[in-house]
């Protein structure tokens, strides 16, 4: 009788040691397996947002390139209309100074005239 309960006391013994190491092979089992679960997952999450990210980066430099167009396109444009107006008041400026030059002349050549004329009225009435 002892030797059968001691033997069921050491079957009892070993069974919860390897209850017990059961237990932990599957602990330790189950922490791998979510390390391993969470790695893949991190890894899939890291490739989705790094696509996400590109495709916003992608998205902002052809934004930002399109309204570097619209503003050369816009410069050009204020360009042109400066350089029309400087062309515009040149001309208008050379068409100023030629009238100018051309009224000079013109005052300056009757001035002569007068002039002439009264020397002309002045000699002949000392002569006379």
């Amino acid at each position: 009788k002892i030797q059968s309960a001691y033997r069921g006391f050491s079957l009892r013994c070993m069974v919860a040691r390897q209850a017990e190491a059961a237990h932990s092979v599957q602990t330790w089992w189950r922490c791998v397996s979510a390390v391993r679960r969470f790695a893949v997952a991190r890894a899939r999450l890291v490739t989705v947002q790094s696509l996400w990210r590109m495709q916003a980066g992608r998205r902002a430099v052809a934004e930002v390139r399109q309204t570097k167009f619209v503003l050369q396109k816009v410069l050009a444009a204020a360009h042109e209309r400066r350089d029309r107006v400087l062309r515009r008041h040149a001309a208008a400026t050379t068409i100023r100074a030629t009238w100018l030059g051309w009224s000079m002349r013109s005052r300056l050549q009757r001035g002569i005239r007068s002039l002439v004329a009264l020397q002309s009225l002045f000699r002949g009435s000392v002569a006379r």
